[in-house]
């Protein structure tokens, strides 16, 4: 599976397990699915994730701001935050901390 495609229950559980439970997305990144719908990335750490497959969407707890996200595989990586009510845009690769912008205001901010 390269990305979400429909009837697809989960989109990290369905990618190939590259062994102990880590898979690899080609537009998200490493996850381990070891307890899922928790899943383990290896920039974000740890998310609880609710796939919508109808619409093709997916709504992270990230538990280090204890923020919830709304993404796609087409949006990625930006993210509706719901405790800005906003956009924001998260710089790949970036990990402890994390490094934002909000998208409508440009202001830069960083998340553990």
């Amino acid at each position: 599976c390269d990305g979400i495609g429909p009837g697809v229950s989960d989109p990290f559980t369905e990618l190939p397990n590259l062994g102990g439970h880590w898979r690899a997305s080609p537009w998200f990144g490493f996850v381990n699915t070891s307890f899922s719908p928790w899943v383990f990335h290896l920039q974000h750490q740890w998310l609880f994730h609710v796939f919508r497959p109808a619409e093709r969407e997916i709504f992270f707890y990230d538990l280090a701001s204890t923020d919830w996200w709304f993404t796609s595989e087409q949006l990625y990586p930006n993210l509706f935050s719901f405790d800005r009510g906003r956009w924001i845009f998260y710089f790949f690769e970036t990990a402890t901390p994390r490094k934002f912008v909000e998208l409508e205001t440009g202001e830069f901010f960083s998340l553990p």
